[in-house]
């Protein structure tokens, strides 16, 4: 229960050493986002017990729900909006566990633990002497609670959703939510305790923290007792991936907290913000980190109707050894970890798979150095990863024809890119000419050369006489280098060379598309694939094909619509009998229905105008004529093509590279605007498909063969299998056992639970007022 006597702040520390001997609470973090895998996870967290496959798939095992549950920030993605912690945090625990009836998302909570009128009954172990002490009514209460930390994400808004949605309300789900500050330190049994702590968007815990943590170690923390401090981010692995020097590591204030006031107390760290599970163990100096593990690394199967699986063997931390002195259990005999571990050294736990889409474990270096302040690093090395790093590596590379259409929302991206870095050196008069006569009738080599020589002109030809272009083709290479992140497998002088290379293919991919359009568009000109029309009064504004379409129309169709366009929009000639009747008619309905005098004016007017308009527009506007221009693309763009060459190559200029600007202002705007109007269509059909694979297998190979972009390679495949959290168990011997639970496919669809404890049917059988906390089936939705 909360425990401010003896410490200056409220709301923050919390005793659960009391309930029983031993304890079950959970752990999770990353769980706002989409809904299959968010509500899955909670779905088994809400589950009074939870039917587990052992590590080897050989046997079954039950765990019984978490007498509190422990959430390690990123509630909601991608920004804090209350929209977003709405539909994607509280409602999937609200559908897994429903809150007590009196529950209003409205409501703000002015007093914790608020359980005076919740709507439910036998809710206490036993009677509560004195509701007004915030002690007591925690101690006796029997529900399950939530401790939630918020993550980087979280603070995108200065925490200000957060402090509005999470510690100003008393329930997520039917979890009961006690704590009014974003860190909190829990009292367990047997000595251990655990530290919740608030990183925000420093790296580091400020100094109230600091002084509070202090304080409570200082004053709760015992000689022998054992410590897991829980943050958001790894700092421990990240770190290490981004290669930084020890003074520029993370947690410095937190560093040294644990290693002057929690000195040899700290047995374990938890944290999440990378999306996926895995362990590290500290390694004795000396000894080869590549020796063995405790654990293989997992790549199992998982049934969508099955609840879950152990992602490792169930961890077995002791509280103390010898002499009082804390360390992880030992291996047992003869296990090739037996010799390695070190005394004294938490072991460090990411479990970020809460709900959002997949990280890789394979980027991650798996023999690492870890900070322990100053140049004091110890060794480390990982024994188990969940997803597996073979699984991993495979996945990365799906990012080579699944990232375009995972990510189809860039296309038009994409697409105005290409066409703005080729936009000033269009159009390519003379490109089919200078192929004939450099490599029509030559070998490969030749065509090569050719196919070279014009992207290298192409590109002088951008800095030379390039104005939107000049723009875009540096600003694409300088935006794909600052993307491209430097780590432990991309130094600087590395990064600079992909990072660039990549810019590059994406220039040499969409200037490679205008010399394709452009040729293509001579090349059918030239052989009479496509006609043109660019002599006389229809120059540049029509086509062969377009216009032998509109005569075709008029001879033939022309009649039928002369004869109806008068009837409905005309007044005219004995023909129009049909239409004065018509009129007529309205015109009577408008004085007997509506206002007599003014409403017949005002609608007679109106017919007139729409009559007149009507005929004007029928009589005048080219539509048809127009729409059997466009249906022919490839004459209009040859039509434009050759009519600005016609001017820009005027007596016999050199056009081709190199547009003499006082010939370039006689083509008018119009001409302009059409020919890249036309020529767009074109081109992103052809640039589109090309952006995104350059993208795609830019992305795999720097995941697999650099080890970077973790974040950026898997957060477009946008997985949303391979989910897990831990479920922890304090003995009654006073060990703490640290259960991974792995979830290796979320199902996708979802059907309402006929069965479920809330219903009406259920309800009826039941007393109504029971808490979902005590339903056998407290989840709304189960596997469609």
């Amino acid at each position: 229960s909360s425990s401010t006597s003896d410490l200056d702040l409220a709301g923050c520390v919390f005793d659960e050493s009391s309930s029983s001997p031993e304890l079950w609470f959970d752990f999770m973090a990353d769980c706002g986002d989409g809904f299959n895998s968010s509500y899955q996870v909670a779905r088994v967290l809400a589950d009074p017990n939870l039917t587990v496959l052992t590590h080897d798939r050989g046997d079954r095992k039950t765990l019984p729900r978490g007498e509190f549950l422990v959430i390690g920030g990123d509630l909601a993605y991608p920004d804090p909006s209350p929209d977003t912690f709405e539909k994607r945090f509280f409602r999937t625990f609200e559908d897994a566990l429903p809150p007590p009836p009196c529950y209003r998302k409205e409501a703000i909570s002015t007093k914790k633990p608020n359980l005076a009128n919740t709507g439910w009954a036998n809710i206490f172990k036993e009677p509560v002497e004195d509701p007004n002490d915030p002690d007591e009514v925690l101690e006796k209460y029997k529900g399950p609670k939530a401790y939630i930390l918020p993550g980087n994400h979280d603070w995108f808004d200065g925490l200000s959703t957060y402090t509005r949605l999470v510690l100003s309300r008393d329930w997520l789900g039917g979890w009961l939510i006690p704590h009014e500050r974003s860190y909190f330190a829990i009292a367990l049994p047997h000595g251990w305790h655990m530290l919740g702590v608030d990183l925000a968007l420093s790296e580091d815990i400020d100094l109230e923290q600091f002084k509070f943590l202090a304080d409570y170690c200082e004053r709760r923390v015992g000689e022998d007792d054992a410590v897991v401090v829980m943050t958001h981010e790894p700092y421990w692995v990240i770190d290490d991936q981004e290669a930084r020097k020890d003074e520029d590591c993370a947690e410095s204030n937190l560093r040294e907290l644990m290693e002057t006031h929690l000195a040899g107390k700290v047995r374990a760290r938890l944290a999440g913000d990378l999306h996926h599970y895995t362990r590290h163990v500290p390694v004795k100096r000396g000894v080869p980190t590549t020796s063995g593990s405790f654990d293989a690394d997992v790549n199992a199967t998982y049934s969508a109707g099955t609840a879950s699986f152990l992602a490792e063997k169930a961890r077995k931390i002791g509280r103390k050894t010898r002499g009082g002195r804390v360390a992880s259990e030992p291996a047992p005999a003869g296990s090739p970890g037996a010799r390695n571990v070190e005394e004294n050294l938490p072991e460090l736990i990411v479990s970020g798979g809460g709900g959002a889409f997949l990280h890789p474990t394979h980027t991650f270096a798996k023999d690492i150095k870890v900070n322990f302040g100053g140049s004091n690093n110890k060794p480390y090395t990982r024994t188990c990863a969940y997803p597996s790093e073979t699984a991993c590596y495979r996945l990365s590379w799906l990012n080579i024809w699944q990232f375009r259409w995972r990510n189809w929302r860039l296309d038009f991206l994409w697409g105005f890119l290409y066409l703005g870095i080729s936009s000033s050196l269009l159009p390519l008069c003379g490109i089919y000419a200078s192929y004939v006569e450099s490599a029509y009738s030559k070998g490969a080599l030749a065509h090569l050369e050719w196919y070279l020589g014009q992207i290298a002109s192409l590109v002088v030809d951008v800095f030379r006489t390039g104005h939107i272009s000049l723009i875009l083709l540096p600003a694409t290479v300088i935006a794909l280098y600052n993307l491209c992140e430097e780590g432990t497998g991309l130094g600087p002088k590395k990064r600079l060379v992909w990072g660039c290379s990549h810019g590059v293919a994406h220039v040499i991919a969409a200037l490679s598309s205008a010399l394709f359009i452009e040729f293509v568009t001579e090349w059918s000109t030239t052989t009479g694939i496509v006609t043109t029309m660019h002599s006389g009064a229809d120059a540049g504004n029509q086509t062969t094909l377009g216009h032998s379409l509109y005569d075709t129309y008029s001879e033939n169709f022309a009649e039928v619509f002369e004869m109806v366009t008068p009837t409905m929009f005309t007044q005219q000639g004995g023909s129009d009998a049909a239409g004065r009747l018509g009129a007529e008619k309205l015109l009577s309905f408008a004085s007997t229905e509506s206002v007599e005098g003014v409403g017949s004016v005002l609608f007679q007017i109106t017919y007139d105008t729409l009559s007149v308009g009507g005929a004007w527009m029928a009589q005048n506007l080219p539509l048809f004529k127009g729409l059997m221009i466009l249906f022919d693309l490839p004459g209009l763009i040859g039509t434009k093509h050759a009519a600005m060459c016609q001017k820009l190559c005027e007596g016999g200029a050199e056009c081709l590279g190199s547009k003499d600007p006082l010939l370039f202002a006689q083509v008018t705007r119009w001409t302009i605007g059409t020919y890249i109007a036309c020529v767009s269509a074109v081109f992103f059909v052809l640039a589109i498909p090309m952006a995104g694979a350059i993208f795609g297998t830019w992305l795999a190979i720097t995941l697999n063969v650099f080890n970077v972009q973790y974040n950026e390679g898997f957060s477009s495949l946008r997985i949303q299998h391979w989910k897990n959290f831990l479920r922890m168990h304090i003995t009654k011997n006073g060990d703490l056992e640290i259960y991974g639970i792995g979830l290796d496919r979320v199902p996708k669809s979802w059907v309402k639970d006929e069965k479920w404890d809330g219903s009406q049917k259920a309800k009826a059988k039941r007393e109504r007022d029971t808490p979902s906390f005590m339903w056998s089936r407290p989840s709304t939705l189960h596997v469609g």
